[in-house]
Parts: C-alpha cells; sequence; structure tokens
C-alpha cells in the first residue's frame, strides 16, 4: 500500500500467505473482499490464507515475506513480497540486498523505528 493508502478494506491491498500480491480491494460483499481483476478474498481466511499489504500488528511480520523495509534516510521502499537469494523483492518491483541490511535500509519496526510504542 501507498502513501496515504487505507492499510484496510476498500483500497487496500491484500497479500496471499505465500507473499504473493493478490490485489487492490474494490469493494465488499457480505464475507468477501472483491478484489481488481476479478479475484475473491474471504474475510474468514485473513491471517491464514492472506493478509493486508503493510499491515503492521497481529499477524505481521518483523522481518522475511510480508514484512515492510524502511531506507536509511526514513523512506519506506515497501513490503517484502518474495526472497531470491541475495535479496529481498519488494511489492512494486524494487530488491533489498540482504548485504546492505542495517546500513541502506532496516525492517520497520526495527528498533523502535517506524512502529508506534
Amino acid at each position: 500500500a501507498g502513501v496515504g493508502a487505507p492499510s484496510s478494506g476498500v483500497g487496500a491491498t491484500i497479500v496471499g500467505a505465500n507473499g504473493d500480491v493478490w490485489g487492490e480491494v474494490v469493494g465488499e460483499d457480505g464475507k468477501v473482499w472483491k478484489l481488481a481483476g476479478g479475484r475473491i478474498a474471504k474475510k474468514e481466511t485473513e491471517g491464514s490464507k492472506w493478509h493486508w499489504a503493510g499491515a503492521a500488528g497481529v499477524g505481521a511480520p518483523s522481518s522475511g515475506v510480508g514484512a515492510t523495509i524502511v531506507g536509511a534516510n526514513g523512506d519506506v521502499w515497501g513490503e517484502v513480497v518474495g526472497e531470491d537469494g541475495k535479496v529481498w523483492k519488494l511489492a512494486g518491483g524494487r530488491i533489498a540486498k540482504k548485504e546492505t541490511e542495517g546500513s541502506k535500509w532496516h525492517w520497520a519496526g526495527a528498533a523502535g523505528v517506524g512502529a508506534p510504542s
């Protein structure tokens, strides 16, 4: 979810448990969220089959797939959607080299940065 995008509900992005981005929520229909492209996400499977992109708090990992990476300057680089050897793949196509963790970037919420206390 980009800056200013809602963290849940219509306009937010849903990510599968495997890290694949399912899409942006464009509507709600009772027990399901309707996604751009026609896919649906059952509300009852939140946390087991999918989660909200950038969801900080319950069920959101602090590192790895599903976590958010923040640049050393404080800019959010994005949510990790996959892993490929020496790099983390981020939503939107960017990558973060694992070897530069701590110098060029850190996990959101690491050492209290970017996380509410």
